[in-house]
C-alpha cells in the first residue's frame, strides 16, 4: 500500500509541479524533497525523475544541471518517458547554450532519447525528435538511428 501511495504522490508532483511557480515551489517541505531522495536512491525511477526537475526546474533552493542529468538518466535507463524526453531537452539545450564543438554528436544523443520518450507516446517527444531529424544531414541520421538502442545502456555517473 505505501508504494501504491508513494507512485500517487509522485505522479500529483509530476502533473501539477510543473505549474507552480518558482517561488511557491521553493517552499516544498524538507521532508517532502527528503522522501524524493530516499526513494530515488533506493531505484524509484518517478522520484529520480522529481528529483531531476527538482535540480533543474525550480523545485529547491538549490540548481544543478550535472545533478539534473543524472538523476534524469538514472529514471531514463528504467524506461520512464518523461526522464527520457527530459535527458533529450537537456542534451539539446546545454549544445545551444555552449554551442557545443561536438554539437552533431550531442544532437544525436537527444534524437535518440526523444525517440524512445516518443515510442512510448510522448508527443512533444515527438515533435522534438522531427525537428531535430530536420537538421541532421543523412550520416547523422543513420548514427542518430543507431544510438537509440545504445542509450539505454547508458553509465548515468560519467554525466
Amino acid at each position: 500500500m505505501n508504494t501504491v501511495l508513494q507512485r500517487i504522490a509522485f505522479s500529483i508532483f509530476i502533473c501539477v509541479g510543473s505549474t507552480v511557480s518558482v517561488q511557491a515551489s521553493e517552499n516544498y517541505p524538507a521532508q517532502l524533497q527528503g522522501n524524493w531522495l530516499a526513494a530515488a536512491k533506493a531505484g524509484n525511477a518517478d522520484a529520480q525523475y522529481a528529483m531531476g526537475k527538482s535540480k533543474c526546474c525550480g523545485y529547491g533552493n538549490v540548481y544543478n544541471d550535472s545533478d539534473a542529468m543524472e538523476w534524469f538518466c538514472k529514471a531514463a535507463v528504467q524506461g520512464h518517458r518523461d526522464a527520457q524526453f527530459e535527458m533529450g531537452r537537456q542534451l539539446e539545450a546545454m549544445t545551444e547554450r555552449r554551442q557545443v564543438a561536438k554539437a552533431s554528436v550531442w544532437n544525436r544523443e537527444s534524437y535518440a532519447w526523444y525517440s524512445l520518450a516518443a515510442k512510448q507516446g510522448h508527443a512533444m517527444a515527438e515533435l522534438n525528435r522531427r525537428t531535430l531529424q530536420n537538421h541532421l544531414g543523412p550520416r547523422q541520421q543513420h548514427l542518430a538511428e543507431q544510438r537509440i538502442n545504445e542509450v539505454m545502456a547508458t553509465r548515468c555517473s560519467h554525466l
